[in-house]
């Protein structure tokens, strides 16, 4: 779920509940956590009560909310409770700043986990895609071999010995009998590396090679929209890339496949 689509903290609270049904008596430990009788709760979720600033903090630990999601509520339950209009148009600023800074950190997706490599990794690793191809067909089983390798990814046999060697030597591969395994798998850049750019166009051009195959799914529009469905857009497609790395974590390796995303302005 995602706090920031709610701008009632008391929806907010039925989802939290929605999504914690699974802990018997979920409402009375609520309560017990916030020092409030369990009908008193009820009265804030289906009538006109209100949760009080401590009420709200101790409810964003019951729940263990993260820092960016513990502020976000606490300020929609002071939005509730105020009534001076200047205070709930600076209550709005904060709460639209934060879901900016929620919106930037869903965009970044996770940073590198390879922060500590020397420079000549990142030269070698994205110079061109061979090296990424070839870390990431390693966890392939029916990949691990030297001569599996060669069949299917149509490179030189130098040219695999030099890669193979490289990510050994960066700590990403190793070698078993006959078998090479990966050690590591997350390489992601952030925004303001250097190689960010090489690594897109190595992809990008890729993707221009395989455009015309049929398994291929690919899709380009230039279009205009609103200001607002621009911003909705990119928030959901942030998501979906979330969603897909999650289950690129958790999915058996078959195959190896590349997803290229980009949106933006012209």
């Amino acid at each position: 779920m995602s706090y920031f689509d709610f701008s009632n903290y008391k929806d907010l609270l039925e989802e939290l509940i929605e999504n914690h049904k699974s802990i018997p008596g979920v409402k009375a430990r609520m309560a017990k956590a916030a020092g409030i009788q369990p009908a008193y709760l009820s009265h804030v979720l289906h009538a006109e009560a209100q949760l009080t600033p401590d009420h709200a903090f101790a409810l964003t630990r019951f729940f263990k909310l993260p820092p960016l999601e513990a502020e976000y509520f606490l300020l929609l339950v002071d939005l509730e409770r105020g009534s001076n209009p200047e205070y709930r148009r600076h209550l709005t600023q904060k709460a639209n700043a934060i879901k900016a800074e929620a919106k930037k950190q869903l965009t970044r997706i996770d940073e590198t986990t390879l922060s500590k490599m020397p420079p000549e990794f990142y030269e070698f690793y994205y110079r061109s895609g061979v090296p990424s191809v070839v870390h990431v067909a390693l966890s392939v089983e029916g990949l691990q071999t030297e001569a599996a390798l060669l069949q299917n990814l149509k490179i030189l046999p130098t040219e695999l010995a030099e890669v193979l060697h490289g990510l050994k030597k960066f700590g990403l591969v190793e070698k078993r009998g006959s078998k090479w395994t990966p050690l590591s798998y997350q390489t992601h850049l952030s925004k303001d590396s250097p190689w960010l750019r090489m690594h897109a166009l190595n992809w990008r051009l890729r993707a221009v090679e395989k455009v015309s195959e049929a398994e291929t799914l690919s899709y380009t529009d230039v279009c205009s929209l609103s200001l607002e469905d621009e911003q909705e857009f990119q928030e959901e497609c942030s998501k979906l890339i979330k969603k897909f790395r999650k289950k690129v974590a958790a999915s058996r390796g078959e195959a190896v496949l590349c997803l290229n995303f980009d949106f933006f302005r012209v």
